[in-house]
């Protein structure tokens, strides 16, 4: 199953490396050392994975099926000089100055976004 440009994998039972099914699985054992203090038995178990996979699979599925749900509001300061200005390919930008020197503005309206950043997403 795709969406967009990227992939997501929900995994199967026999396809469960670098999986969400797999993910959920990690995070189990990570909850369940801080829980009870010793670590998940590594005994292999189908039944767990055949339930961390249909879960992935519906989730997936479901925001697949769902994709106009979803909407993401962003609000972008620039804070180097508009040259070259703002623009859109794809939509409309409308752009006002925040401060008088013309280095931070803030935008707004429709377009494609790309944005490039350093950090942690999630931890």
């Amino acid at each position: 199953m795709t969406t967009g440009q990227g992939k997501i994998k929900p995994g199967t039972v026999a396809d469960f490396a670098d999986s969400m099914a797999e993910a959920m699985e990690n995070a189990l054992r990570q909850e369940y050392q801080a829980v009870k203090d010793t670590p998940m038995p590594e005994t292999p178990d189908q039944d767990r994975h055949m339930l961390f996979v249909a879960i992935a699979q519906g989730v997936v599925r479901h925001l697949i099926d769902n994709l106009s749900a979803l909407e993401i509001a962003v609000t972008t300061t620039q804070d180097r000089p508009l040259n070259p200005a703002i623009k859109s390919d794809n939509g409309s930008i409308e752009v006002t100055q925040v401060d008088n020197d013309g280095n931070r503005v803030n935008s707004s309206g429709t377009g494609t976004l790309s944005i490039q950043t350093e950090g942690v997403l999630y931890s």
